[in-house]
């Protein structure tokens, strides 16, 4: 490869890599990204009607993990450095248990689980996560990623 096409190579993937989160953001720049995934994954939760039947759970929960695994994904895309590390990783891990928990439940009914047995443990799971998530949205001043 000659110096023009490795120059071109390096440009593209600095292109990329920026594109991708690359380099760690500003808090500024933290906050505006992780509202904007927060708050597109929060209009799809919105949009999820309530199971409405037994019968209807697995797909209400399903269309849950639908709406938060990508939220999960942005968030952790996002580079972060600073005194804002530790405390924006919590939030992260936080709500990536969250996701874990609506599949550990969709799995509960896949196997015949009680609907409310597996609902209950699923809000006994839920609580902690979502207060420890919306503790470090709010200390990071993320409030679109708050369970509201």
């Amino acid at each position: 490869m000659d110096r023009a096409g490795l120059a071109s190579v390096l440009a593209t993937a600095t292109l990329l890599l920026a594109g991708c989160g690359g380099a760690s953001l500003s808090l500024i720049q933290l906050r505006s990204r992780a509202s904007a995934i927060c708050t597109a994954a929060d209009r799809k939760l919105q949009a999820i009607p309530p199971p409405g039947s037994a019968s209807n759970a697995g797909r209400f929960l399903s269309r849950g993990i639908g709406a938060l695994a990508p939220e999960v994904r942005g968030l952790k895309a996002l580079q972060v450095s600073g005194d804002a590390r530790g405390v924006y990783t919590t939030g992260v891990r936080s709500v990536s248990a969250e996701v874990n928990a609506l599949r550990a439940a969709a799995r509960g009914l896949a196997r015949a689980e009680s609907t409310v047995s597996a609902f209950n443990s699923l809000q006994t799971r839920l609580g902690p996560l979502q207060k420890q998530a919306d503790q470090a949205w709010q200390a990071l001043g993320i409030p679109a990623c708050t369970t509201h």
